[in-house]
């Protein structure tokens, strides 16, 4: 009878945990608007075309570098990566991505042109080099505003999610975006999260190391583990 009574539980758990992943896919119209299809990492879509009958029809629509010809511009020879773990989001007909130069870029998903990319502020009039990709970027809206959130090496922006404008009030007024190398209890050679940036509410969460390239370059100083929260 105990045996019963749970797996009937876990049957109205996994029922109503169904209910809510299907409904969230519909409200957002088939959209991928999170790294992980939404906050609870459901990894679901409700979207029905592509099916056990359909599959063996699929054909190659088109092909996109990852350093698209527009972004090598004033970089012809960086060299393109041959393996890049990343998960575009699909937001209000666009594709956001990050590119191989660790930079965001918004492709139109019928046929893969860009739209507008991110260049990098010069800081002390220098170019800064090329950081490498994230494994995804965030999506933030009031319904007015719309903001593609992400992490160019060590800093976190904020792009208008049309244009890719950086917004001039959000952390350095000089560049628009903030420096993750500072902030630690201890002095931190720099600053390293393959992840992309959660966006809860209205608050930026970031993980990340105090030591770059990962986890074990003895660079940390102790700073592992801290997560932080900054505002959209």
């Amino acid at each position: 009878m105990i045996l019963s009574a749970r797996l009937v539980a876990l049957v109205a758990a996994l029922a109503i945990s169904t209910s809510l992943v299907s409904r969230t896919g519909a409200q957002t119209g088939g959209e991928w608007r999170a790294y992980s299809a939404d906050k609870a990492s459901s990894r679901y879509s409700p979207l029905d075309q592509i099916n056990k009958d359909t599959v063996r029809s699929l054909r190659v629509a088109w092909r996109q570098s990852l350093i698209p010809v527009e972004m090598r511009q004033d970089r012809p020879d960086v060299p393109v990566p041959n393996v890049s773990q990343n998960t575009p989001l699909m937001v209000g007909g666009m594709l956001y991505v990050s590119t191989a130069l660790g930079t965001v870029a918004a492709l139109d998903p019928t046929n893969g042109k860009v739209l507008w990319f991110d260049v990098p502020p010069a800081r002390g009039g220098v170019t800064p080099p090329s950081a490498r990709s994230s494994r995804g970027v965030a999506y933030w809206t009031d319904g007015r505003d719309a903001r593609i959130i992400a992490l160019a090496g060590q800093y976190l922006i904020a792009l208008n999610a049309k244009t890719g404008r950086r917004y001039p009030d959000f952390g350095d007024v000089a560049t628009g975006d903030v420096d993750l190398s500072k902030g630690y209890d201890r002095p931190a050679p720099g600053f390293r999260w393959g992840g992309p940036p959660l966006v809860v509410g209205n608050v930026i969460v970031v993980g990340g190391l105090g030591g770059s390239p990962g986890e074990n370059t003895g660079q940390q100083n102790g700073n592992q583990g801290h997560i932080r929260g900054y505002d959209v």
